[in-house]
């Protein structure tokens, strides 16, 4: 059955494995479930193509990029996301790179040499550099079946994302592309910017998603990026087996790309279980994937 014919006949319902988007507030509202809250190693992020002309050789408009966003604007309009700032999925909020700032992000496009034209006096337009180049970036997304909760996420953050962008002088163009044209486009690394999600599994390898050798049509270096230095690292941390070590490796992993910035990242979905209250001892720690959850089943009790 569906999430929605599951809501509509809650009376026969003894429990849910993945509550998402507006349903949670059904069985929030409902006493006779419990709400049990994990988070998957999975996140969504803005990828930048770093072979893409005016992405290649500029740091400065990648960072303009992610300081004119406000992630606690995106996460605000959905009741299932939690904002994220790097790869591994933290917050950094206290560094500047991840503060929202659209001054800032103003300064950097015109230390990059995009200005906007001398008529523009009201700064309103699309900035160009001094050749006479648009600061003009594609970005595609998934287009998923219009009703569905991945149908409303995708078009309110593109929306949003747009909105945010060309405040600052960018123009971009969306493309909503079908899940085969999608998947071309992304194996033929065809766009200056990609919305899309990735899932880090058990052990947070990172090698699949910044390795440059993946950096092809059939890897996941979704952003083309290439570091000797990060790859060094991600080599080393799969062969780390002592905890504080990899986690070290792990953040510096994290320090290289936040100064690349080769992707934006934005939020990590929030997943609910709900159950009946007819089972007591469920705990959601350590779920890395939705099938998880029965890993504690030892501990369960029913209730009678």
């Amino acid at each position: 059955p569906t999430m929605e014919q599951l809501v509509e006949d809650l009376g026969t319902v003894n429990g849910v494995t993945k509550v998402t988007g507006e349903y949670i507030s059904d069985f929030k509202n409902n006493d006779r479930f419990d709400l049990f809250q994990y988070e998957l190693p999975q996140y969504t992020a803005v990828f930048c193509n770093m072979d893409a002309p005016i992405l290649k050789e500029n740091e400065d408009v990648r960072l303009s990029l992610q300081k004119a966003i406000d992630k606690g604007e995106i996460v605000n309009m959905f009741e299932d996301k939690v904002r994220v700032d790097t790869p591994l999925m933290e917050l950094n909020q206290e560094e500047w790179e991840y503060q929202v700032n659209v001054d800032e992000a103003n300064g950097l496009l015109k230390e990059s040499g995009f200005n906007y034209p001398a008529e523009d006096t009201e700064k309103q337009g699309i900035r160009y550099d001094d050749d006479g180049i648009a600061l003009e970036l594609n970005l595609i997304a998934r287009l998923y079946e219009e009703g569905t909760d991945l149908y409303s996420e995708t078009t309110k953050v593109v929306d949003y994302l747009q909105t945010a962008w060309e405040s600052i002088g960018f123009s971009i163009q969306v493309e909503f592309l079908p899940e085969d044209v999608f998947r071309d486009r992304i194996s033929k690394r065809s766009y200056d910017l990609l919305l899309v999600g990735q899932s880090l599994g058990y052990n947070l390898d990172t090698y699949s998603y910044w390795h440059s050798t993946q950096a092809n049509p059939m890897g996941q270096n979704l952003s083309n990026y290439k570091s000797f230095g990060v790859d060094t690292l991600i080599e080393d941390i799969r062969f780390l087996f002592n905890q504080d070590r990899r986690e070290d490796a792990l953040k510096e992993l994290a320090e290289n790309l936040k100064e690349d910035v080769p992707a934006i990242f934005l939020y990590r979905p929030v997943y609910f279980y709900a159950s009946d209250g007819k089972v007591s001892g469920i705990s959601m720690e350590g779920v890395t994937f939705s099938s998880d959850r029965f890993a504690g089943i030892g501990m369960w009790k029913f209730e009678r």
